[in-house]
């Protein structure tokens, strides 16, 4: 069974000035249907990533609601990052000890559950991811989601315009859909299945 996840950022700290523009856009209904040539793809989405894409060091909190194969997901994470592969997740649970807490400096992970009293080590932070959420995210993914760049950070292969402004951009095998914002394009949404983040 595929799984079907949302993930609802709120920016707690951008430690980049870069990072702070991801921070006040409102969040967008994603369109359907072809929609039509956008030529001008390419800079538009340039000029949307070019302050996300020099984030190194980023703290949030991320809310997760879906499900991943047969397992309800809902909670808040508390997370960290740091270029290029350094990462803190905290599960969080409304009361009592966290539900997990995974730290990674590197290529090697420490996962420890708090309410089982249970810790796996040296996995990778792909796969211990991919274990309680369903998806198979890396570190850098993660904070590239986060800085608000979306999926990925590379050469757009084409663009389709919407209503509204919208204009959906394929990078590599994501979706990334910018819109002007006070004279500037901005990231508002990245899909790359089953995944899409708003």
């Amino acid at each position: 069974m595929r799984s079907r996840v949302s993930l609802r950022v709120a920016l707690a700290c951008c430690v980049s000035a870069g990072a702070l523009s991801a921070c006040a856009v409102k969040r967008v209904a994603l369109p359907t249907g072809p929609g039509t040539p956008f030529p001008d793809a390419a800079p538009a989405y340039e000029q949307a990533v070019k302050d996300c894409r020099s984030v190194r060091t980023i703290r949030a909190t991320l809310g997760l609601s879906g499900r991943a194969g047969s397992t309800s997901l809902r909670g808040n994470v508390d997370a960290g990052f740091e270029a290029p592969e350094k990462i803190r997740l905290e599960g969080r649970h409304p009361l009592g000890r966290p539900v997990f807490i995974l730290a990674s400096p590197g290529p090697q992970t420490t996962l420890y559950m708090p309410r089982e009293n249970r810790v796996m080590q040296n996995a990778s932070a792909t796969d211990i991811v991919e274990a309680l959420v369903g998806l198979r995210l890396a570190p850098h993914d993660l904070r590239t989601l986060v800085s608000g760049c979306g999926f990925e950070v590379g050469q757009p292969s084409e663009g389709r315009q919407y209503g509204d402004g919208l204009v959906a951009v394929t990078v590599a095998g994501a979706t990334t859909y910018i819109r002007q914002e006070q004279g500037r394009w901005q990231v508002v949404g990245s899909t790359r299945s089953p995944l899409s983040v708003l």
